[in-house]
C-alpha cells in the first residue's frame, strides 16, 4: 500500500511519533539531497506516460506501471548484461531471417519512437522467423525476453536451443497469455502497453551456445505454415541476461552492454542527523520483482559499514527483518512469507526489545539482544555486491523511537 499523510494508518502512527526521515520516492520522484547515488551506466525505466525511457549514468530512476501509470518509486537493480546484439534491429546481422523479410522501423515501439521492426512472412510453407545465437555458460540460469505485438499474426513462438530442452514456447500476444511451454523452462508475459507484450522465458543453460528463434505462428503449438506474404509480428527489445528474472531493458547495438548496479546510501552527518542509536523504527514500502528463493538483497538497512553489523529489512529465504552485531551474531530475526508483489514492513528496535510486522500481520517480538553500532543507511542495496533490491521502493520512513506493537501493525496495514 502507498500511504499518504491522510491515511488513517499513517495518522495513527503520527500520534506516537513523527518520522525523522521520510523518503517518499513514489510521490516526490526525486532523491533527498542527503542521498549519495551511483550507477556507472545508462539505465532504463518506465516514465509517467508508460514509455521506456533512458536515464543517464549517475541518474536515479523513478518508474511506473505501464498500464495504470501508477508511480512505483525508486528502481534499484543489480548489474546485468544483455548478450543479444542489435536488440532493436532484427533486420541487421547477426540476426538472420528465414521464411520471411524484415520491414525496419515499421511501427512505434515501447519507447515511443518509430523503431519497431516487422517480421513479414513469405508465401512459402516454412518457419517464418528470425534468429540469433550467443555464447552462454552451461549450468547458469538465464532470462530471455522480447517485446512482441500482433501485425496480422497473434501467436508468437519463442524457439530456444541451449536453455532447458530444445523446443518452442508459445505466447498469445493478442490476449496476453502464455500457451504451450517446453520442458526445462518457465514462461510469463507482461503487458507493456499500447498492444505490446514482453514475452519472457527463464531456464538453466544446457550448453555453451544459445539460439533464439522468434517466429510468427498460426495457433498454440502450431508449426510450419504457408504464409500470405503480408502478415507477421512486430519485434523490439530482445534481451538475454544471466539471472533468474528479467530486469529493465538494456539496449545493444554491435556489442553486448552492461547496466551497472544502482548504489543508494546516506552516510556521515546526513545519517547521524536523523538516527538514534538507542532505539528506533524502520519502515519500508516496496515491490519485489525478483526471485527471492536464492537471492539476498536489502530493501532498507542501517549498517555498520563493514557488512557484519546492522538492522535491516531484507528479502531472502523468507527472512524479512534482522538485527545483527559484529561477526554476524544474530540478535533478532523475523520471518514472513514474502509476496511477489507489494510488501510493507516495519522493524522496531531497542536493547532487549525488538519487534516486526509485515503487511499488517501479527507482530513478532524478541525480548533479548544487543544493539550494533551503525553509521550508514543502504537503500535497496548493501555493502557487498549482489545485495541490490530487485524491484521498486515506494517509501522509507525512520522514527527515532521504538514504535509500539499496535503502531507497527497499523503502519503496515
Amino acid at each position: 500500500m502507498y500511504l499518504t499523510q491522510l491515511d488513517p494508518a499513517f495518522l495513527a502512527v503520527e500520534s506516537e511519533s513523527t518520522p525523522s526521515l521520510d523518503l517518499f520516492f513514489s510521490a516526490t520522484k526525486a532523491l533527498d539531497s542527503r542521498i549519495t547515488f551511483v550507477r556507472a551506466s545508462v539505465g532504463t525505466f518506465i516514465n509517467s506516460s508508460g514509455l521506456i525511457e533512458s536515464a543517464s549514468s549517475g541518474t536515479a530512476r523513478f518508474t511506473h506501471e505501464p498500464i495504470t501509470l501508477r508511480s512505483l518509486g525508486l528502481l534499484v537493480e543489480e548489474p546485468r548484461t544483455n548478450l543479444l546484439l542489435r536488440s532493436e534491429e532484427i533486420g541487421t546481422s547477426p540476426w538472420t531471417a528465414s521464411g520471411s523479410s524484415i520491414s525496419a522501423n515499421f511501427a512505434t515501439s515501447p519507447d515511443g519512437t518509430s523503431n519497431a521492426d516487422k517480421l513479414v512472412e513469405n508465401t512459402a510453407l516454412d518457419d517464418h522467423q528470425v534468429y540469433q545465437s550467443a555464447t552462454i555458460v552451461s549450468g547458469t540460469t538465464y532470462s530471455l525476453s522480447l517485446y512482441v505485438k500482433p501485425a496480422g499474426r497473434s501467436w508468437f513462438g519463442m524457439g530456444i536451443i541451449g536453455l532447458g530442452v530444445t523446443g518452442t514456447v508459445f505466447f498469445d500476444v493478442a490476449n496476453g497469455t502464455v500457451g504451450n511451454v517446453k520442458a526445462g523452462v518457465t514462461a510469463s508475459i507482461q503487458n507493456a502497453g499500447n498492444g505490446w507484450y514482453r514475452c519472457i522465458v527463464v531456464g538453466a543453460a544446457t550448453a555453451t551456445s544459445f539460439t533464439l528463434y522468434a517466429s510468427a505462428r498460426t495457433s498454440n503449438g502450431s508449426g510450419t505454415y504457408t504464409g500470405d506474404g503480408s502478415s507477421g509480428l512486430l519485434f523490439w527489445g530482445a534481451q538475454l541476461e544471466a539471472g533468474a528474472f528479467v530486469t529493465s531493458y538494456i539496449k545493444t547495438t554491435s556489442a553486448t552492454v552492461e547496466r551497472a548496479a544502482d548504489s543508494v546510501t546516506m552516510t556521515g552527518t546526513n545519517f547521524s542527523s536523523w538516527f538514534n542509536a538507542s532505539e528506533g523504527t524502520l519502515f519500508a514500502d516496496y515491490v519485489s520483482t525478483g526471485t527471492t528463493a536464492s537471492k539476498f538483497f536489502q530493501v532498507a538497512a542501517l549498517d555498520g559499514g563493514s557488512n557484519n553489523s546492522g538492522i535491516g529489512l531484507v528479502d531472502t529465504f523468507n527472512r524479512a527483518a534482522n538485527v545483527f552485531i559484529p561477526s554476524f551474531s544474530i540478535q533478532a530475526s523475523f520471518t514472513t512469507t514474502l509476496p511477489t508483489s507489494q510488501q510493507s514492513a516495519a522493524l522496531a528496535y531497542k536493547a532487549n526489545d525488538f519487534a516486526a510486522s509485515f503487511n499488517g500481520g501479527t507482530v513478532q517480538t524478541d525480548g533479548s539482544g544487543s544493539l550494533p553500532t551503525l553509521a550508514i543507511l543502504y537503500i535497496g542495496n548493501g555493502p557487498v555486491a549482489g545485495q541490490q533490491a530487485a524491484g521498486t521502493i515506494s517509501r522509507i520512513r525512520y522514527y527515532r523511537r521504538r514504535i509500539n506493537n499496535a503502531g507497527l501493525q497499523s503502519m503496515t496495514t
